[in-house]
């Protein structure tokens, strides 16, 4: 590795003028040069470059920093010493001032500034001018001397990045190179937050390397198309055609203005701008559930492409999923020499995780790729010869690092080194039966659907027992009130149970209520993990046991010990993120020994699916015995660091298996039997960081506090395949009860939600005739359609929306009419119209309303400090109770609740 740096060292600037990266950083950029190097000269294969860090934090930045500091040096070198080209009367920026160009003569430029005084500009500072817009007004020369004076004193940071021992001054204007930066969702802040604050030379790297102009940030890469074709035009008309159906339309008269201004921006530009696809994104955001006609345009919708610009040097992905989902873009880069560099990391989590490099690498099998794996870490670590030297803050009372040894990426780097020195022992003490029991137990308990009361009891009281007790010293007053409760249940179906699976339980609530003392050897003090169990017994139940108070690990932690496989471990993942995420130096993990093979093949998996070979092109050159070539290389290497005293494993408890005991939770919310009050939905799961859940039905959005994709937080609606770890969601109640008794005050307003009862109360009693069956309905109103020569869509889907939930105001006019005529109401087109004219001031209220909302909670959470509380706002004197959680996971696992029990809080 060592000369590897050294000549990379040589050939690229791999450090800002003064300001220093870690080795890994100014390695990573180095290769990554290299390989835009040889991608412009079409010396590789047009495939990706992925890197694998530990933990990338900021690695991509850094990278995109570096590579776009040697281009700017390219871009001085090209323009030379004659600068750009200019023409007579063309208005030009030098020193921050603006002049004219009043003459050229014999290669010579005069410049005119405000009141008509002309001078010869010496040729040195030909390569001081750039381009200026030409509606500019002149500067007056006095402030040119002084700006040029100030110049000379006081150079830029890239002219000292650049040229740090030298008088050169760089005008950064004329610096044309660009990155373009994949942030990926949720990561565009943390980016902007290191430009605004990191410093160079006095200047924010904001400065240096402008967002939006050389370091262009972007979510994801679905701006930029990858041709031009005739299609996306022919897409884009169509889209435009239907907006300006809708801007006429009944269905979209709420939004009537939205729609409008969209249309007005579109016909400035003529095509979808980046201010178009923001104000489209809003509008969808904002309205999408009180009109749920614009999934037609949200469906249609192409989409902002944006052209690539001839400038852009290079792409970086800080999200490897990238390669996934848009693989012809990323191709099209390559095919036009921009090479694509791809950062990612190995903080694999749950058991989907473990495929991740597999799926990456299936869909770019011939890509590029290096792995910062222990052994590359530990032989470049040993290259900072000189240790880091601190001075005494008298004022702090601290030390302080002094800043010739400053690393800007220390985050990265210290990284790296925790998880270098990273070693985790799982020690093997004499069993219980339990030991074996537990696993059983499990099995026995996920096949009996049945008895749901009692898969919920076990979930609720015998499995925090089983851990409680192999995680303790000894047993508690609180384990035997869990005992004896489960005990009670298991007494109500003992009978209807086969003779091995009653006695199985029966044993293991014997052994439970003996319990003495754990052969684990267990003391409390700081470094042992601990949890508090939310039950209804003791508030202050723990494991272990009589643990003084929760200690969990987080990323300034050095060392942590488990009492064993943690609680609730699938939902808190306190012991894998103690080893890929917070990669803590000093991992042990108490186990009896069915327990250590659980522990060790779930630590294994996600050690290895972190992994993936190395493949570099040729010239960029690794010691071999550095590199990941086989699963030999990479079994070797996690046998270095995960530690067990006994190598005999005897069991592999599926992961399955532990996911499905934990969904014994959601047992009660769940029901298969149509019905008026068990209308089934697929849900994704929210849970939260209290241990709450929220189930959310597919496709509906909840308000939330959340990075948007142009990296601002704010309140807005996002739908639950789109919420990351940290969002907040805002919960209150805003069924048709709720509507009523907001806008009471309103006469016309309440009488048109009196009105709409009218439809819902006719479409309840045809459900009642028909069985409260949703098919027999479906099939009496197909029947009425045909028979009358109707119109309407009455599946049975729409009819159960229609029926049962409580946001939606009214069908659209022809199922009205539809619902109507099969009530044989009187004077259908009357009652149509009635309708037709509730709908549109209800919902007009709603959406005023579900805005002034939003704005009411985005005004409130500045005070808030506890997101997993609770607050009020006020509306026209209704106070509204307003329930927030912080995400911490989300189960995207489609399943199937009572639509009565979504979008609640639950536990």
């Amino acid at each position: 590795m060592i000369d590897l740096l050294s000549k990379l060292s040589k050939r690229y600037y791999l450090q800002l003028g003064d300001y220093k990266f870690s080795n890994l950083t100014k390695l990573t950029a180095g290769i990554s040069l290299e390989y835009c190097k040889m991608t412009n000269e079409k010396k590789c294969l047009k495939e990706p470059f992925v890197f694998c860090f530990p933990q990338k934090k900021a690695a991509a930045l850094w990278t995109s920093v570096l590579i776009l500091t040697n281009y700017y040096l390219e871009d001085y070198i090209n323009i030379g010493d004659d600068g750009i080209v200019v023409q007579v009367d063309e208005k030009v920026m030098i020193y921050g001032c603006v002049a004219q160009i009043a003459k050229i003569q014999n290669g010579k430029y005069f410049l005119r500034f405000k009141g008509n005084g002309t001078f010869q500009l010496n040729d040195k500072l030909k390569s001081q001018l750039s381009r200026v817009d030409q509606g500019r007004a002149l500067n007056l020369h006095s402030r040119y001397n002084q700006k040029r004076k100030e110049a000379k004193n006081n150079r830029n940071s890239i002219s000292k990045i650049l040229y740090p021992n030298d008088e050169v001054l760089i005008t950064q204007r004329n610096l044309k190179s660009k990155i373009l930066l994949v942030a990926g969702r949720g990561q565009i802040k943390k980016f902007r937050d290191f430009l605004e604050t990191v410093e160079i030379y006095g200047e924010k790297l904001l400065t240096v390397f402008p967002e939006g102009e050389n370091l262009i940030i972007t979510p994801d890469l679905k701006r930029y198309k990858i041709d031009a074709s005739h299609e996306s035009d022919a897409s884009v008309a169509e889209f435009i055609d239907l907006l300006k159906k809708a801007s006429k339309h009944v269905n979209f008269q709420e939004v009537h203005d939205e729609i409008s201004l969209l249309l007005g921006t579109y016909m400035i530009s003529n095509e979808i701008t980046e201010e178009f696809d923001q104000l489209f994104g809003d509008l969808v955001q904002d309205f999408f559930e009180t009109i749920p006609h614009l999934k037609i345009l949200k469906d249609k919708y192409p989409g902002f492409s944006e052209e690539l610009d001839s400038n852009i040097r290079a792409v970086v992905l800080n999200d490897a999923t990238q390669l996934i989902d848009y693989p012809d873009t990323v191709k099209y880069f390559l095919e036009n020499k921009i090479p694509v560099i791809v950062f990612s990391d190995r903080k694999i989590i749950s058991s989907q995780d473990t495929t991740f490099y597999k799926n990456i690498f299936r869909n770019a099998p011939n890509s590029y790729r290096l792995n910062w794996n222990k052994k590359k870490i530990n032989s470049i670590k040993s290259l900072d010869k000189v240790e880091p030297y601190f001075n005494y803050n008298p004022s702090s009372g601290n030390e302080v690092l002094r800043k010739e040894y400053f690393q800007l990426d220390h985050e990265l780097w210290n990284q790296a080194l925790r998880y270098e020195k990273q070693i985790i022992r799982i020690e093997i003490y004499s069993g219980n039966a339990l030991d074996t029991l537990a696993p059983k137990l499990i099995n026995y308990v996920k096949e009996l659907d049945e008895f749901e009361f009692f898969q919920k009891s076990f979930y609720r009281n015998f499995y925090p027992v089983l851990y409680a007790l192999k995680n303790s010293k000894n047993t508690s007053p609180v384990v035997i009130k869990l005992i004896e409760r489960f005990k009670t249940d298991l007494c109500t179906i003992q009978n209807q149970l086969s003779v091995e699976v009653s006695q199985n339980f029966l044993q293991a609530i014997a052994l439970s209520e003996s319990f003495g003392e754990n052969t684990k050897d267990i003391d409390f003090y700081e470094k042992v993990f601990s949890t508090k169990i939310p039950n209804d017994v003791d508030e202050y139940f723990t494991i272990p046991i009589n643990a003084i108070k929760a200690n969990t690990p987080d990323e300034n932690s050095n060392s942590i010990i488990f009492s064993g496989y943690p609680f609730d471990e699938y939902n808190g993942n306190y012991l894998i993120n103690s080893v890929c995420k917070f990669f803590i130096p000093e991992i042990e993990v108490k186990c009896w020994p069915n327990e250590a093979s659980i522990t060790y093949n779930y630590l294994k998996r996600r050690i290895e699916g972190g992994y993936f070979y190395d493949n570099l092109p040729v010239g960029i050159d690794i010691a071999k015995d550095l590199k990941i070539e086989s699963q030999e290389d990479i079994q070797s290497e996690i046998d270095l660091f995960l530690l067990s005293s006994n190598q005999t494993f005897y069991i592999d408890q599926p992961e399955e298996e532990l996911a499905q005991i934990h969904q014994f939770k959601y047992k009660g919310y769940l029901s298969e039997q149509e019905g008026s009050l068990n209308w089934q939905v697929k849900c994704d799961v929210l849970n939260f960081e209290n241990g709450d859940f929220m189930f959310l039905a597919k496709g509906s959005s909840i308000l939330c506090l959340s990075e948007d994709i142009q990296g601002k937080i704010k309140v807005f609606k996002k739908s639950a395949d789109q919420f990351l770890s940290g969002d907040v969601i805002f919960r209150f109640i805003k069924d048709r009860a709720a509507y009523l008794e907001i806008s009471k005050r309103d006469l016309l307003i309440a009488k048109s939600y009196r009105d709409l009862d009218f439809w819902k109360n006719v479409l309840n009693d045809l459900y009642s005739k028909n069985h409260h069956s949703t098919k027999n309905l479906e099939k009496f109103l197909i029947y009425i359609k045909v028979s009358k020569n109707l119109k309407g869509n009455p599946v049975h889907t729409n009819l159960e929306r229609w029926l049962f939930d409580e946001e939606i105001i009214s069908p659209d006019e022809d199922n009205l009419r539809l619902i109507l005529s099969a009530a044989e109401v009187l004077k259908v087109e009357e009652r149509v119209m009635t309708l037709k004219n509730a709908y549109k001031i209800a919902t007009a209220h709603r959406i005023s309303l579900s805005t002034r909302i939003k704005n009411e909670i985005s005004k409130k959470i500045s005070n808030v400090t506890n997101f997993n509380e609770n607050f009020h706002i006020n509306i026209d004197g209704e106070s509204i109770d307003v329930q927030t959680r912080t995400i911490s996971t989300v189960d995207r696992n489609g399943i199937e609740v009572d639509y009565h029990n979504t979008r609640k809080i639950l536990c």
